[in-house]
């Protein structure tokens, strides 16, 4: 497949949507937000709540649709989302039915996206797939499955992926796999196998993702709503901040340079023939796309281009779920003590984080659970939640204070002791330095002048005397003292010894 992520202008302007590879998207998630578009805050970030309407078939009914990543993981955003898409290009590709399992290598997928194999790359790519396999999916009228004709209304928690299994791993049926295995949830594969998809351009998706991911969400969602045959599409800029999602300005000003590079890529790439802004006051402004003609429809019996269900989605809210400072020492101290990552908070616990990280900081507060826990293990054992915590966590701060004091000396001490060392060594290298130099010279020296010099310096040292290599030594550097006076310098290697500036003749 070739890639064209290095061009630096559209080169999509001259074939059409007939004429290039399509790839089937499932049409639940081309409307409704499942990735999260930014990387900023994704350890925070624990999910995505949305609530609105849909009308179909001139019914119309609330939905509920939740998303909730794995503790384990981060909350899949732009990498999981482009790797997913990579999925869907190879379920294509192997045509209908679609099956399970998809399997792929790594250098292919990293070819499918465009970016170069490597041990590290590999690593980045094996989290985007495990955070992804890890979302867990609630819908309350929100998700439609195509082959039951309804709504799925479940309490239960759904995925995307049933399985993965990478190279090396093993198998369901014990065999160690020989490449990497995906497993699409039951569900997914269901609608995908009934064309409840629209065909899109996955080249043209790479090319607009690299530039602006608002650019390429903005793709999918105009590729659902224009796939019908609809001319044009008119929505309130919140309503189409929340579908993306991407955080709502306030100002007509600020959401214009959030949105109008990405609008400007839709148009050099024909996906829109124009987007205009009509300014409301209750609704900041209200645009209206113009279908461009990468968006016309697919031809009959392509792959994904038959026409979703029709249906009318409108969001009420869209909020992003996230844990709070609270919520997350709790969880941290409930991983520690039980080992357990999904323990949910009560309020009495969060009542107490909050005072701990009034008093310690959330650094701090962190830092003094492993002490805490000693101590529980000590003292209570049965503790069964995090309030048990407010018994030792005074005791648990001097400890660790004490600790740090006791850190800093020590640190100190091996400072002071690697810059004495270093300083005996500096010494010990310049006195060998200086004995190679001078020590010649002292030997070329008559006798009654090393004699003057050694007077001299017993006058200001007289216990050098007892200490002959010592004395020896500050003999050498009175001589160099002497010379620095006279503007006489050290001899090179190889000189003559007694070549001095008064002596040059030598």
């Amino acid at each position: 497949m070739p890639s064209i992520l290095d061009e630096s202008k559209p080169t999509f302007a001259a074939t059409s949507l007939a004429e290039r590879p399509t790839i089937v998207a499932e049409a639940n998630f081309l409307r409704l937000p499942l990735f999260a578009l930014h990387t900023k805050g994704l350890k925070q970030l624990d999910g995505f709540e949305c609530r609105g309407t849909t009308t179909r078939d001139d019914k119309t009914w609330e939905f509920l649709f939740r998303t909730a990543r794995s503790t384990a993981t981060l909350y899949p955003g732009l990498l999981s989302r482009s790797v997913h898409l990579a999925f869907l290009g190879i379920v294509t590709e192997n045509g209908l039915p679609f099956a399970n399992p998809v399997t792929w290598t790594w250098r292919n997928l990293c070819v499918r996206l465009g970016v170069q194999p490597s041990g590290q790359m590999v690593q980045h790519l094996k989290e985007a797939v495990e955070a992804t396999a890890g979302l867990t999916i609630y819908s309350q009228d929100a998700l439609y499955s195509k082959p039951a004709g309804q709504r799925l209304n479940t309490r239960k928690a759904m995925h995307l992926y049933e399985t993965v299994v990478f190279v090396n791993e093993t198998l369901p049926d014990g065999r160690t796999a020989d490449t990497n295995y995906l497993w699409l949830s039951g569900w997914y594969l269901d609608n995908l196998n009934a064309l409840f998809t629209a065909p899109l351009d996955h080249e043209l998706w790479r090319y607009l993702d690299k530039r602006s991911p608002i650019a390429s969400r903005l793709y999918e969602f105009l590729l659902i709503n224009f796939h019908g045959g609809m001319p044009q599409l008119q929505i309130n800029y919140p309503r189409l901040a929340q579908f993306l999602p991407v955080r709502q300005e306030r100002y007509l000003s600020d959401a214009r340079k959030q949105f109008e590079p990405a609008f400007k890529l839709l148009t050099e790439t024909r996906v829109t023939e124009s987007v205009t802004w009509h300014k409301r006051r209750e609704d900041v402004a209200q645009l209206r796309f113009t279908r461009g003609a990468r968006l016309l429809r697919g031809r009959k019996g392509e792959i994904g281009s038959l026409q979703p269900n029709r249906a009318t989605t409108a969001l009420v809210s869209v909020r992003e779920v996230r844990r709070t400072p609270e919520q997350d020492l709790v969880r941290e101290f409930y991983r520690q003590w039980t080992g357990r990552t999904d323990q949910q908070p009560h309020s009495a616990d969060l009542t107490l984080a909050k005072r701990i990280l009034v008093d310690y900081g959330r650094s701090q507060a962190k830092a003094l659970l492993p002490s805490v826990i000693e101590q529980l293990k000590r003292y209570w054992p049965g503790a069964k939640t995090f309030v048990a915590v407010e018994q030792y966590i005074a005791a648990a701060a001097e400890s660790h204070d004490r600790q740090q004091r006791r850190d800093r000396r020590r640190q100190q001490q091996q400072e002071t002791e690697r810059q004495t060392m270093e300083q005996a060594e500096r010494q010990a290298a310049e006195r060998q330095q200086l004995e190679a130099s001078w020590q010649p010279i002292w030997e070329q020296l008559p006798v009654g002048k090393q004699a003057a010099i050694r007077d001299r310096v017993l006058s200001v040292h007289p216990f050098l005397r007892h200490m002959p290599h010592e004395l020896q030594f500050r003999c050498l550097q009175e001589l160099a003292s002497q010379g620095v006076e006279r503007g006489d310098a050290a001899p090179e290697r190889g000189e003559n010894p007694l070549r001095t500036a008064r002596n040059p003749q030598l």
